[in-house]
């Protein structure tokens, strides 16, 4: 049976010679793997650039639960990008919000429609903003652990040490009402993010390490 769903794409990964296996985040069927095929062909009339981290999709799927792995019947681009790909840093953070998603949303598992929408208006805001979007990912983690069951109401239950500067941006982030750029620097932004990152790890097994990180600190250097 076909369904029809909005999609927001995780990552891809090559499947033999000209297909891929793409893991995207559904609004009907939570995070799915789809295969993708012929995709890679060079008679394909489908772009692979369809699947970069981030990419909002209009779907028609397949929905079998016996199966791992689904199908696409149909796929088109919702919202066309205007910086995230092309901008470095945005791109960063792209990889960073992907890599987040991949580890705290479950396979299979429906998710509360407010989330999804949450992820997926977000995504369109920072494609639109021009500027001061360095704690963009730091107010999406915020948000995500309220989604999760686990926000915090003042920052102290994150930032254990006190550090009144932290605590500040933390707290103003959190109350803030849509993203807003909160003046910072570096050292902050980079603490703040340390202290959310065990937070989770501390609510969710097997959180791990966030590779994406290491990008992100050389590109925003």
């Amino acid at each position: 049976m076909l369904h029809k769903t909005r999609g927001i794409v995780l990552n891809y990964i090559k499947y033999r010679d000209t297909s891929i296996i793409a893991r995207i985040y559904t609004e009907e069927f939570g995070k799915q793997a789809y295969i993708i095929n012929g995709i890679r062909s060079q008679k394909s009339k489908k772009s692979i650039g369809s699947f970069q981290p981030l990419t909002l999709l209009d779907l028609v799927v397949y929905n079998n639960k016996t199966k791992n792995i689904q199908r696409l019947s149909e796929h088109k681009i919702a919202y066309p990008f205007k910086s995230v790909p092309y901008d470095v840093r945005k791109n960063a953070i792209a990889m960073f919000l992907t890599e987040i998603m991949s580890k705290i949303l479950e396979e299979n598992h429906v998710d509360d429609s407010n989330q999804f929408e949450f992820i997926y208006h977000s995504i369109e805001v920072l494609d639109d903003l021009n500027e001061g979007y360095e704690s963009f990912h730091i107010y999406i983690l915020l948000k995500l652990a309220m989604y999760l069951g686990f926000g915090i109401t003042e920052a102290d239950e994150v930032v254990d040490d006190g550090d009144k500067d932290v605590l500040t941006f933390l707290n103003s982030l959190n109350n803030s009402q849509g993203y807003q750029n909160i003046p910072t620097n570096r050292k902050i932004r980079n603490k703040a993010l340390e202290d959310l990152l065990f937070y989770f790890r501390s609510h969710i097994e097997n959180f791990g390490k966030i590779n994406s990180i290491e990008i992100m600190n050389q590109v925003f250097e």
